[in-house]
């Protein structure tokens, strides 16, 4: 990062909270703020009954999850609700997988899973598995294509958005205006939704999720 600038091209921090003094600038929601929704969410949706919540909010030392479990903690620390334990780990399938099926196997008395979209995902099927008697409440604490498609069909309850393809564009708006030496902020965010089993039909998904037929194209000179 330190050689494009000293290029004196820009650099943008996009979503993931990049820890350097030479950024141009940053476009990404505060992960506090996601973490610090859906603990609110479960905390309204128990209705002040007591329950039992698994949280996996990513990598331990990541900006972004120590940032998600900030916000997450600040709420369950007040509620009624018991945070049974804490479980961090890499985001990919596998990791998250073995997390919670080693989670589930030990209690099938928790009503809320809450975590990473891959943690979200793998639930459905764990959940199903492990716990088919309790009425297991999926929630991650942002937002995939995979828990669009877990939300619309009732297996995952809620999900906050960032908004990223708004935060992409966002990005390269900014990226331009750097190049070309006009005022530009240093840090901004596009509002985050939160989408419910309720809502996901009636709300404006464009700026959360790729355009139908979207497909990355790859290449490396």
């Amino acid at each position: 990062i330190k050689a494009y600038h000293d290029k004196d091209k820009p650099v943008i921090d996009l979503i993931n909270t990049i820890d350097s003094p030479y950024i141009t600038a940053r476009t990404a929601a505060d992960f506090y703020e996601l973490g610090k929704i859906v603990g609110q969410y479960i905390h309204d949706d128990s209705n002040e009954q007591k329950g039992n919540v698994i949280w996996l909010p990513g990598p331990k030392g990541a900006g972004w999850s120590e940032a998600g479990n900030r916000g997450f903690n600040e709420v369950m620390q007040s509620s009624h609700l018991s945070l049974v334990d804490t479980l961090w780990g890499d985001t990919g399938l596998k990791a998250q997988t073995t997390l919670l099926k080693d989670q589930l196997q030990k209690s099938n008395d928790i009503q809320y899973i809450v975590g990473t979209a891959v943690s979200a995902e793998s639930a459905i099927s764990l959940t199903r598995r492990y716990s088919p008697d309790v009425d297991n409440k999926i929630i991650s604490y942002y937002f995939s294509p995979g828990v669009y498609r877990g939300i619309t069909r009732g297996d995952i309850v809620a999900a906050p958005s960032d908004e990223p393809v708004l935060q992409s564009e966002l990005a390269v708006d900014i990226a331009v205006k750097a190049l070309e030496n006009i005022s530009h902020p240093k840090h901004i965010s596009a509002k985050i939704k939160l989408f419910t089993i309720d809502n996901v039909d009636a709300l404006d998904l464009s700026g959360a999720l790729a355009p139908e037929g979207f497909r990355p194209v790859f290449n490396v000179e």
